[in-house]
């Protein structure tokens, strides 16, 4: 049918309205990446995926960082604590195209 989910949309608090029955939908931002990330296979198609964005974005450069450093025991910053364990290694992503929604 082509209808998507919402749970497979970034959404912000919103409420619908069902007359009588009022629905309010929210999903946080780290629960939708969260995701997002366990949807995609553990291979190099993330990596063609943001290549492929930046292309039809009309980006001439794209770069991948890849930043080794274990920050987990840093809580300086956060907004929350538990944000601490999310604070390891990380793969950095960069085009040179201007982002639009």
């Amino acid at each position: 049918l082509g209808a998507k989910a919402l749970s497979n949309r970034l959404l912000p608090s919103e409420e619908f309205d069902f007359g009588d029955c009022s629905l309010r939908y929210e999903q946080s931002l780290t629960s939708r990446l969260n995701g997002i990330l366990e949807d995609y296979p553990a291979d190099e198609t993330i990596l063609k995926e943001l290549i492929q964005n930046a292309d039809d974005a009309g980006a001439s450069t794209v770069k991948f960082v890849l930043d080794g450093r274990d920050m987990r025991n840093q809580q300086t910053g956060l907004l929350n604590k538990e944000m601490s364990k999310w604070q390891g290694p990380a793969l950095l992503a960069y085009n040179d195209a201007t982002f639009s929604a």
